[in-house]
């Protein structure tokens, strides 16, 4: 499975690329940088996309909601429970 990863803090991005780094997971994108990373893996062709939204803004999560819409990914969303999330 083709993953791509992104998260503002460093340090949570470099342990999220070691646990998704196996034999069933490749890890084909992975940055700080939001709006890169869904370019990246939209090319790359990604199968999963891991959100960390945690230290997000509001702009933020409304630009990476939509993005998840029209992404080919499926997605996970990790949040700390600031910005709500939608139903569903």
């Amino acid at each position: 499975m083709r993953v791509a990863i992104t998260s503002y803090e460093r340090l949570f991005l470099d342990g999220l690329v070691c646990l998704f780094s196996g034999s069933r997971f490749h890890v084909v994108t992975a940055g700080t940088d939001h709006r890169e990373c869904i370019r990246s893996a939209r090319q790359e062709q990604a199968d999963l996309f891991v959100f960390d939204l945690r230290g997000a803004t509001d702009n933020d999560v409304q630009f990476l909601l939509g993005a998840q819409t029209f992404g080919e990914f499926c997605t996970v969303l990790i949040t700390d429970g600031e910005h709500p999330m939608p139903p569903g």
